[in-house]
């Protein structure tokens, strides 16, 4: 499969070329849609007609479902402001792809949502309550939020101002409006710019995004410690909010990427996205890689050297039927992309490209399932089937509604006013 280097711009804009028919994708976005939602019942099914081990496994699988399905609108979120910011002509007429994803904030913040209400409801439910003299738990996500297992805690009582409900509530709802309202906010000045024209609406987008970085960095710096660092609130470490961000940030690319590469083979985008943009957006995800491969390396090696039992804790608790996925990540999220990406040839093959970005997006939802889910403290072994639909649940339900997203509305902007940089784009690296 390959992307022509040349089109005639005059059929950039033809409707068969940015558009898709009504009834295109009602298949694929029901399909996903309604096992996504297939899958979630059967995660509470089986969480409700559980003990409370399976209880735990179920919300934890579910709640790593929720943070993928609200990291991939982050990370396109941050790249379009980054575009926005430094006014990348180049990447004009494929900031639709970005808006469609960012859009759907509102979906990953509810499902973050949804994994407190869960919670609560199987607390309601479970009769056992925590005895980890015992090695007993009760089905909490936030074990902070659970008096017997806090009880008598000294690090908890020195971290209790920050740890507290009322606390968590809110800054959850500060995060979700600082989420929902930037992409909000440019997803609307994009529609008004397709209905009017103006220039001027690239410029307003470039002046927030100024701003809206700043309120982004600090909403998920805090975001990430809030809803997955403290997942074990005896751990911490001051680089987890780069390295939730970094996840984010390569995965909601390698969809992209993925996506205008899907884009292209059915016969759109010609001229809008070719070999030039192929190239770019490949060495993106290459370099977001490398990125997250860094944040990840620095981490652990920071944790290794100094040896603290608060912080040497979080590895130890990832090893014996997690030892696999421990070894799996830096091989298949780092040394495999890298590898395969490095020459230039490569980042230039949109078939090769595909799968690797494919590849990229399986490797995040593995990067956050051993991040999330160990913290199910049970005693059950391996794997749950839970763990299947659990994760899959939520994301499916993204994937649907992100398609939907896709063919309802012209595949580019319509009045970029860097559309023919765009078009004349040319890499010479």
């Amino acid at each position: 499969m390959s992307i022509a280097p040349h089109f005639e711009l005059g059929r950039v804009f033809e409707r068969d070329n940015i558009e898709f028919r009504k009834s295109a994708g009602s298949v694929l976005s029901g399909g996903m849609l309604g096992v996504g939602i297939l899958f979630t019942l059967l995660t509470i099914g089986g969480a409700l007609g559980g003990d409370a081990a399976t209880k735990s496994v179920a919300l934890h699988a579910f709640y790593v479902g929720a943070i993928v399905a609200l990291g991939f609108p982050l990370g396109a979120l941050a790249f379009h402001m980054i575009c926005n910011v430094t006014n990348a002509g180049w990447a004009a007429l494929l900031r639709r792809q970005f808006e469609n994803m960012m859009s759907l904030a509102w979906l990953g913040c509810l499902f973050v949502l949804c994994a407190f209400l869960f919670q609560a409801l199987l607390v309601n439910v479970s009769d056992v309550t925590t005895d980890k003299a015992a090695g007993v738990y009760a089905p909490f996500l936030w074990n902070w939020m659970d008096p017997n297992y806090v009880k008598g805690d000294v690090l908890y009582d020195h971290k209790q101002p920050f740890l507290n409900l009322p606390l968590f509530l809110f800054l959850s709802i500060v995060y979700a409006a600082v989420y929902i309202g930037l992409s909000q906010v440019l997803c609307g000045l994009a529609k008004r710019q397709d209905e009017d024209a103006s220039r001027w609406h690239t410029l307003t987008m470039g002046r927030l995004s100024t701003i809206g970085l700043v309120l982004y960095a600090f909403a998920t710096m805090f975001a990430a410690f809030h809803w997955i660092m403290t997942l074990d609130f005896h751990w911490f470490s001051t680089m987890y909010g780069v390295y939730f961000f970094a996840g984010n940030l390569v995965s909601a690319l390698a969809l992209l990427t993925a996506i205008f590469i899907a884009l292209r083979f059915f016969g759109k985008l010609n001229g809008a996205f070719t070999d030039e943009h192929l190239h770019d957006m490949s060495k993106f995800v290459f370099g977001f890689t490398v990125f997250w491969a860094y944040i990840s390396f620095s981490q652990y090696f920071l944790i290794w050297y100094a040896n603290i039992p608060e912080e040497t804790a979080y590895f130890t608790m990832r090893r014996d039927e997690w030892t696999a996925l421990s070894f799996l990540l830096p091989i298949g999220h780092f040394i495999v992309p890298f590898l395969v990406l490095l020459p230039r040839p490569a980042r230039r093959n949109a078939g090769l490209v595909f799968v690797m970005c494919c590849w990229m997006v399986f490797m995040h939802i593995v990067d956050v399932f051993w991040n999330i889910r160990p913290e199910a403290k049970t005693k059950v072994p391996g794997y749950s089937w839970l763990d299947v639909v659990g994760v899959l649940g939520p994301v499916l339900i993204f994937g649907g509604l992100l398609v939907r997203k896709i063919v309802s509305q012209p595949l580019v902007p319509l009045h970029d006013p860097r559309t023919t940089e765009a078009l004349s784009h040319k890499n010479y690296v």
